[in-house]
């Protein structure tokens, strides 16, 4: 074997480790997640249904883009082989076209294993809004909808944030971490090094998230400083 395949095995290796690490959570908080039978208003149910239609989209969309894109590791070995090898260096063409093979293979099988956990992540998340969206209280729906039609199309589909009376859902990698609004005993959002909102927070649940939107973070700021009478705007 060549050493870019041996660093593509190893890099499967510890790739599917983590997405199977990431799968374990996600089915976890998956089973946790309770849906209600209750009579939902009509404008609640057609938003649930769109939502349902833009998480099938989006779904679609990112399996073929990582299906793709996953093969190119494989196409540039091809590619290199052939313009650098053919036709002097035949034996080497073919052991390096079977090293190919190998590596598409691999990419193949990380590629699946990405759509399935990806799945599994905003299964978590398209269920728990299906949970959360009907227990709303007219005023906190409003703000929602409010906040999510200012979003781009991904965190449309798959809001990071949903905040009720007093308590806040964060949307972490497969999972929800419910925060009371009253237990925050300090708060701080500042700019990351690299695009994106830091957001610092004191509370048995949760330390630390990133929000990648200005509109999740006023979002926050307005539900935090209005519920929370211990803490002000600096």
């Amino acid at each position: 074997m060549t050493p870019i395949t041996i660093m593509m095995i190893l890099i499967f290796v510890i790739t599917f480790s983590l997405l199977l690490f990431l799968g374990i959570k996600s089915v976890s908080s998956l089973k946790k997640i309770k849906t209600t039978n209750s009579l939902i208003p009509k404008d609640r149910q057609l938003f649930i249904e769109n939502k349902l239609k833009l998480h099938k989209k989006v779904t679609w969309i990112f399996s073929i883009f990582i299906i793709i894109a996953l093969q190119f590791p494989f196409i540039f070995t091809v590619y290199e082989t052939y313009t650098t090898f053919y036709p002097k260096h035949i034996d080497v063409v073919q052991e390096r076209m079977v090293d190919s093979y190998i590596i598409a293979g691999i990419m193949f099988i990380v590629s699946l294993a990405f759509i399935v956990i990806f799945y599994l992540i905003l299964r978590v998340m398209i269920k728990a809004q299906l949970a959360l969206i009907p227990q709303l209280s007219d005023i906190d729906y409003k703000n929602f909808i409010d906040y999510s039609s200012r979003l781009n199309i991904v965190d449309k589909a798959y809001p990071p944030l949903i905040i009720d009376d007093q308590t806040i859902y964060v949307f972490k990698a497969g999972r929800v971490v419910e925060i009371n609004i009253n237990d925050i005993q300090s708060y701080s959002v500042t700019n990351g090094v690299k695009g994106g909102y830091h957001v610092k927070i004191k509370h048995p649940n949760l330390k630390f998230f990133i929000l990648s939107s200005k509109h999740s973070v006023d979002y926050l700021n307005d539900a935090i400083y209005s519920k929370n009478s211990r803490l002000t705007r600096s």
